[in-house]
């Protein structure tokens, strides 16, 4: 379906490799998780993160049936991720990102948790052709606008 190519798509654009280590921020119940953890391969790391404890349980079932990498599902608040700083290699966030009270903390939160050099990805469905509304380096800020995200030099 459209759903699952786009997330194929997003997974792509975010220029995701083997053996690379993902956070997916606000996953829901980990279905953009299990595309990265096909990206990154057995050798790759995913860990999925929500604050929302039932849905990490609902997608608990998912992980353990995904190919690819390992992936972790846990409750984890945006806008304080309890990881240590400059771990993950990629950064991801779609459209769960509208469910942050202080979208600004949160961004904030992932660019400290990946690694010098490492990627925060916005992906979702826009009017991009894409489908990716904005990307980021760790060394730029992304601001939010309604369904729009920009890249704020």
């Amino acid at each position: 379906n459209q759903h699952k190519a786009w997330r194929r798509r997003a997974v792509q654009l975010a220029s995701v490799g083997a053996g690379e280590t993902c956070l997916d921020v606000c996953t829901g119940t980990g279905d953009f998780a299990v595309d990265l953890a096909a990206a990154v391969g057995r050798w790759g790391r995913v860990v999925a993160s929500d604050f929302c404890e039932p849905m990490v349980r609902n997608g608990q079932s998912k992980m353990t049936q995904a190919p690819g990498g390992p992936i972790s599902m846990m409750v984890a608040n945006a806008e304080r991720l309890p990881y240590p700083t400059g771990v993950f290699d990629v950064c991801t966030v779609g459209c769960g990102i509208r469910n942050v009270a202080h979208i600004d903390r949160a961004v904030s939160e992932m660019t400290r948790v990946i690694r010098p050099g490492g990627r925060v990805d916005h992906v979702a469905p826009g009017k991009h052709d894409d489908g990716v509304v904005a990307r980021s380096r760790a060394d730029e800020r992304v601001g939010c606008s309604g369904r729009d995200v920009e890249i704020i030099r």
